[in-house]
């Protein structure tokens, strides 16, 4: 999982953050990636298929 100002504090050269914002925005719209905060500050965001492979076998019986 990752948050807009984690991923601008990881690039070699940094974007504004209306840039990556948009990004994660676009993500988002593609169906990629998820918002997992439900907030409109500080959202933190995590890749779909990824979270499912680590969701399987965890579902109750």
């Amino acid at each position: 999982m990752l948050s807009v100002k984690r991923a601008l504090s990881l690039m070699p050269k940094p974007l504004a953050f209306a840039t990556a914002n948009a990004a994660f925005k676009w993500l988002v719209d593609l169906g990629i990636a998820e918002e997992r905060t439900g907030g409109s500050r500080n959202r933190v965001f995590a890749y779909k298929d990824y979270l499912a492979i680590l969701a399987e076998g965890t579902e109750a019986l």
